[in-house]
């Protein structure tokens, strides 16, 4: 009789267990069960700071698609003149206001999953905490880091952006770290979990499919804040394991 394995549907599922469950140690249906308790705790206020980062991040993109189709008579022109200077322009919001309110949905995030119920009104903090200046800069090197990274190649970007996870996270519990030590914390920390934290992404593939099938609507109500409280607790889970004894 053959073993299992040896048909194709075996090697699939003996592929799919070795890659694609995650390894950690801990489990990514409590740690979403968890996330979503504190979500829905402060359903409201979660709902309005996802809209407001998930807007301006969407409002980026959208600006930086050139006018012209790819075959248009004028598409140089249109790339140079149209893509090129919104690409400038969005290089200049996305350090300059992007990246403290990227941080500042990370806080109010960690404050939520901490119990504590902030308001929407916390995505102020990294314009007015007194280290702003320092949030641009920390907060620039990292996107720009992960953007050269999904410039080379997909993998790259996608590795980049693990290994630099926590960088706003610890930005927001530390206003003041410095950009080699935020970035070494994270590389360091991140080590062995880049992997996992991506299975945790991919776990909201029912999410990103019902955004496609509502036009939006079921990410911008649910999926957005239900991921970010995810992250945040995701967050708080590494550190714990990896410095509180």
């Amino acid at each position: 009789m053959a073993n299992e394995n040896d048909r194709p549907l075996g090697k699939l599922a003996e592929f799919f267990d070795k890659y694609f469950t995650s390894k950690a140690d801990w489990s990514i249906p409590a740690m979403k069960a968890q996330a979503r308790s504190y979500f829905l705790t402060n359903f409201i206020s979660c709902l309005l700071v996802s809209m407001i980062l998930g807007t301006a991040t969407r409002w980026m993109c959208y600006i930086f698609t050139p006018r012209g189709g790819f075959f248009d008579e004028n598409m140089w022109e249109n790339f140079f003149k149209t893509r090129l200077i919104a690409a400038a322009i969005i290089g200049v919001i996305a350090l300059f206001a992007f990246g403290p309110l990227e941080m500042s949905a990370k806080r109010f995030y960690l404050l939520n999953e901490q119990g504590q119920r902030p308001t929407f009104r916390e995505l102020k903090f990294g314009f007015t905490n007194g280290k702003y200046w320092n949030t641009v800069l920390v907060m620039g090197v990292k996107n720009l880091v992960c953007t050269l990274g999904y410039l080379l190649l997909i993998v790259p970007g996608f590795y980049f952006h693990y290994t630099y996870f926590m960088v706003p996270y610890l930005l927001a519990e530390q206003p003041g770290i410095s950009v080699s030590d935020a970035m070494t914390i994270s590389r360091d920390t991140m080590k062995g979990k880049k992997w996992d934290a991506f299975l945790v992404d991919l776990s909201f593939w029912p999410w990103i499919l019902g955004s496609l099938v509502t036009g939006g609507l079921a990410g911008v109500v649910y999926g957005w804040p239900f991921r970010h409280s995810t992250h945040a607790e995701l967050y708080l889970t590494i550190i714990n394991s990896r410095y509180v004894s």
